[in-house]
């Protein structure tokens, strides 16, 4: 089964998903402000959404964000 998580960033700031595949390293993709993109998740993905407000860096905020 899957299920259909969508982020809608609209509060101003970006927002982190990291997808979490099970025996892989994780990936960190990230929802610019003011779009909405959507997510699935199924048996071996889980994920993370963070609000990347003023005060939350994310530790791979260097990184070129996945689409």
């Amino acid at each position: 089964m899957t299920t259909k998580v969508t982020v809608d960033a609209h509060a101003g700031w970006p927002v982190t998903v990291i997808e979490k595949h099970e025996g892989k390293e994780p990936v960190y993709r990230t929802v610019p402000a003011g779009t909405v993109r959507d997510f699935h998740v199924h048996g071996t993905l889980k994920i993370e959404i963070i609000e990347n407000t003023h005060d939350f860096v994310s530790p791979h905020h260097n990184l070129k964000p996945q689409a």
